[in-house]
């Protein structure tokens, strides 16, 4: 895995910086705006697509607008530290379409999944399947009540 890449200049940050504010900004705009011309600022793009620093151009949905009322977060501490037990879990959880993020993470717990359910019904649902699909010593969840900040923009290291 690469943690850095160094194999970027100040203008691919600037070309980044403004496709984490807008990704429909257009090749000209782009290019208007870093003072390059068009085919050279497409060509960074393409460099830094296949770089992978750009994963992927996408719209930001707003949850609540689409009935989701509720994000949780789903704290899973397992007894089973093998590899068929984490194939078996990351396979059941990558098939669930409320599923925005699951993390293996450090501390109490083993696992984060970031959930977003309708209402508390739906989210029982959920939990039900989830247990009885797949055995996990502990679960603890916790519900946002506030979203204080949000965002998908990566800081550019200088």
């Amino acid at each position: 895995m690469i943690y850095y890449n160094k194999n970027i200049d100040q203008i691919d940050k600037k070309i980044i910086s403004l496709l984490q504010k807008d990704a429909s900004l257009s090749i000209k705009e782009i290019s208007s705006q870093i003072g390059l011309s068009p085919s050279p600022c497409w060509n960074r793009i393409q460099k830094l697509q296949e770089l992978g620093i750009i994963k992927r151009k996408t719209a930001i949905l707003d949850p609540n607008k689409l009935g989701y009322n509720n994000r949780v977060f789903i704290f899973i501490k397992t007894s089973k530290h093998n590899k068929n037990w984490s194939e078996k879990f990351k396979n059941y959880i990558l098939k669930q379409n409320n599923v925005l993020g699951l993390y293996r993470i450090s501390g109490s717990y083993d696992y984060l999944i970031d959930v977003l359910s309708k209402n508390i019904k739906d989210f029982d649902i959920f939990y039900q399947n989830l247990i009885d699909n797949i055995e996990i010593f502990e679960v603890s969840s916790s519900f946002v009540m506030e979203v204080m900040k949000e965002t998908t923009s990566v800081p550019l290291i200088d």
